[in-house]
């Protein structure tokens, strides 16, 4: 079962056997700092795996702090990716990542396309996405399926 997640304080998450129709949501993480919503999402990974099982993780890389618009941004993204990878070791889960431009090239065409063209796109695929946190996961999720876990880089 492939899990894949686009991480922020609302985490998409997608999900499914790579043969299947994926699942998808959007975990609202609540918290007053990096380690409540480490905790919090590890929490929501620990319901989600109890009911699918997870055999392999993958992650949009969080962006380097320098490209990232507030220093803040740049400290949760990077917890919430060390609290998935730290997860995901603990369970013995191959955990890898791919960059948010790799994934739209790949999966839609076009490396720099927008929120709404990756909606476009699952709604043509005929899924459904709550918001483009969902979105952006079942994109991901697509990317994965295809590529095996040697194709991928192992998160850091």
């Amino acid at each position: 079962m492939l899990l894949a997640l686009d991480l922020s304080t609302h985490t998409g998450w997608a999900a499914a056997e790579p043969s299947d129709v994926p699942r998808a949501g959007v975990w609202h993480l609540r918290g007053d700092g990096i380690g409540a919503y480490g905790t919090a999402l590890q929490d929501c990974l620990d319901d989600l795996h109890k009911l699918c099982r997870f055999t392999r993780v993958v992650m949009e890389a969080p962006l380097p702090p320098g490209a990232q618009t507030h220093a803040a941004t740049a400290r949760i993204q990077l917890g919430l990716a060390a609290a998935v990878e730290m997860w995901a070791y603990q369970l013995s889960i191959p955990c890898q990542e791919a960059s948010a431009s790799t994934v739209r090239k790949a999966v839609i065409g076009n490396g720099r396309a927008k929120k709404d063209d990756v909606m476009a796109w699952v709604r043509r695929k005929g899924w459904s996405a709550i918001d483009d946190n969902a979105g952006d996961a079942l994109a991901l999720w697509e990317y994965a399926r295809h590529r095996g876990p040697m194709q991928m880089r192992s998160a850091a």
